[in-house]
């Protein structure tokens, strides 16, 4: 089973939603039926006299989540150049890697195996610890790249605080910087980040 974010940021959008997929014909019931407010026309699943052909039932408590027509539209419209797209990134993450591959103090999040990233984000790691990733992250954006952290741990979060801590999203998250990646990105624009990145350990 997989599951695919088609937000606005993504390799392939659709403004927002996504997506799920799977092989298994429990799951695959279990999901069409919450998409729609739990509601079946399926006979075997009725309680009641089904005979009538406009006759549904709720049978769990599901929710709203139909992507409309529009928003399938567009992101249709994009299947045909998901390859391009993600090769124009792994094109960009490679370019990355190159001039980073170096530096001591910083270490690409995604490394090279038989596995295929669509590099959605560019990460790399910073082992400066957290003040100084913060300020590397102020410095960049002071002088215009857009970087950003991703994500803040889910337990962070109000909601969540009585989780159970996590040391990997810990680290993860007092190190990381995502960089800009994305296709129409040029080459004096990537130099600009990498310029950018060194300068700042400099300057911070």
């Amino acid at each position: 089973s997989s599951i695919f974010s088609f937000c606005g940021n993504k390799v392939i959008t659709t403004g927002e939603g996504g997506a799920a997929l799977t092989n298994n014909s429990d799951y695959a019931q279990k999901m069409k039926l919450l998409r729609s407010h739990g509601i079946t026309r399926n006979p075997s699943e009725i309680e009641g006299n089904g005979n009538n052909l406009w006759y549904y039932e709720q049978i769990d408590l599901g929710f709203n989540y139909r992507m409309n027509d529009i928003q399938a539209a567009l992101g249709r419209s994009q299947l045909h150049r998901v390859r391009s797209y993600v090769a124009k990134r792994s094109e960009i993450a490679n370019w990355y890697d190159k001039y980073f591959s170096k530096i001591s103090w910083i270490k690409p999040l995604i490394q090279k195996s038989e596995r295929l990233s669509s590099y959605h984000l560019y990460v790399i790691k910073i082992s400066l610890g957290l003040k100084a990733r913060n300020e590397i992250v102020n410095y960049l954006r002071k002088i215009g790249i857009g970087v950003n952290v991703h994500y803040i741990p889910v337990y962070k979060q109000p909601y969540h605080r009585r989780t159970t801590f996590l040391h990997g999203a810990e680290d993860y998250y007092q190190n990381s910087i995502s960089l800009p990646i994305y296709p129409t990105i040029t080459h004096n624009d990537m130099k600009k980040v990498v310029q950018g990145v060194l300068n700042s350990y400099k300057e911070s």
